[in-house]
């Protein structure tokens, strides 16, 4: 008998497939940004980009300079350290998520679902302060990949067989369940 190795095939769902693209570019982001952290850990890297940002000259945004020169100054070595971190865990959350939902597994829609709802009361925290395009995306793409995904748990696939309307599993399931539970009840009486 032949066994082929599914590996990274993707899933047929076009919703999973783009909720998983956004998540795997966001923890390409996230482990960039945490590693380049740790290079902030090097006081010769922190003035040189100092340095670049003071000579750096735009004639709108120079607000956002401003505020990165003001950041790099007061880091410290414990709070570069702990952005870093932060940020390669967050980004292999993200990367676990992606490829589970690329690979259509149910698990990953569970934690995607879990992870993505328990962070859009913080979104939403900050809408209040400041209300800016970017963080309306966010809340929007992240609150549709909830429901998306919401609605994908609790409807049946076409691929998983006929479903039991009581028990909400598949016949299959279903019917191990009670060849399990006769078993058991063999058991009991001998």
């Amino acid at each position: 008998m032949t066994h082929i190795k599914q590996g990274l095939t993707p899933t047929r769902d076009a919703g999973l497939l783009a909720i998983a693209c956004f998540k795997l570019l966001k923890a390409i982001t996230l482990i960039s940004l945490g590693l380049g952290a740790f290079r902030l850990l090097d006081p010769r890297v922190v003035d040189r980009l100092t340095n670049w940002l003071l000579h750096f000259s735009l004639t709108s945004g120079q607000e956002l300079v401003n505020r990165a020169i003001d950041l790099l100054s007061t880091l410290t070595r414990r709070r570069t350290t702990a952005l870093g971190l932060g940020a390669i865990a967050y980004g292999s959350l993200f990367a676990v998520e992606g490829i589970g939902l690329w690979k259509g597994k149910r698990w990953a829609e569970y934690l995607t679902v879990i992870a993505t709802s328990s962070l859009i009361p913080f979104e939403i925290y900050e809408l209040t302060r400041r209300l800016t395009v970017v963080r309306v995306s966010a809340l929007l793409i992240n609150a549709a990949a909830v429901i998306y995904l919401v609605y994908r748990l609790r409807h049946p696939r076409p691929d998983s067989g006929p479903i039991d309307r009581r028990s909400r599993l598949p016949y299959s399931a279903q019917r191990r369940r009670r060849i399990f539970i006769r078993a058991r009840r063999k058991q009991t009486r001998a």
